[in-house]
């Protein structure tokens, strides 16, 4: 019980740490659009960055037991956003996904612009 709650504990400070990093690279991003007036010109694509971010990932951590499941349409428009900030903001949010699932089951990445009410399987 008592290696349980240490291990919890250490997961949460890990998170932790993650979610600090994250909100990090957002108050940069506004710090940039304070400056400009507007976000960079840069236009990125989504799926690009996520084969980066996937690519540092795989040398952080072990997929052997975790099926990851690339759901970002060819189609998806491009975003305003450096190339480097969205890869780490999708490393951070994806990397405390693994740490959540414990190296196991499926991380699913998909984006889409329109909404639907009909739920969607993650296969």
């Amino acid at each position: 019980e008592k290696e349980a709650l240490h291990k919890s504990q250490e997961v949460l400070k890990r998170t932790l740490l993650k979610a600090e990093e994250a909100l990090q690279v957002v108050k940069r991003l506004g710090k940039l659009q304070e400056k400009e007036g507007e976000f960079p010109q840069e236009r990125t694509s989504l799926a690009k960055a996520w084969e980066g971010t996937l690519c540092l990932l795989e040398k952080e951590y072990s997929f052997e037991e975790m099926k990851i499941l690339n759901r970002i349409p060819d189609s998806f428009p491009l975003i305003s956003c450096s190339k480097e900030d969205l890869k780490e903001i999708l490393y951070h949010l994806s990397g405390n996904a693994v740490e959540a699932l414990h190296g196991k089951g499926k991380l699913v990445i998909r984006a889409q612009i329109s909404f639907s009410t009909k739920e969607e399987p993650f296969t």
